[in-house]
């Protein structure tokens, strides 16, 4: 199964996300945005790239 890593932004901030076929659908919220940084081939996958997204964004070095 892919997974789509993204980040998800709103009023408090960015924070990755990941999402597999068997994810509930994302549904439009005032204040949110998803930017799409890849698909994973599998979840390990995809939570190493979370990882690296969650410390890049505490770091400052990821904003929205």
């Amino acid at each position: 199964m892919a997974y789509a890593v993204l980040v998800r932004f709103d009023p408090a901030g960015a924070r990755p996300l990941i999402v597999g076929d068997d994810s509930a659908p994302l549904t439009a919220e005032d204040g949110v945005r998803y930017r799409l940084v890849t698909v994973a081939g599998d979840r390990e996958e995809a939570a190493r790239i979370a990882d690296v997204l969650r410390r890049r964004i505490d770091s400052g070095e990821l904003s929205s």
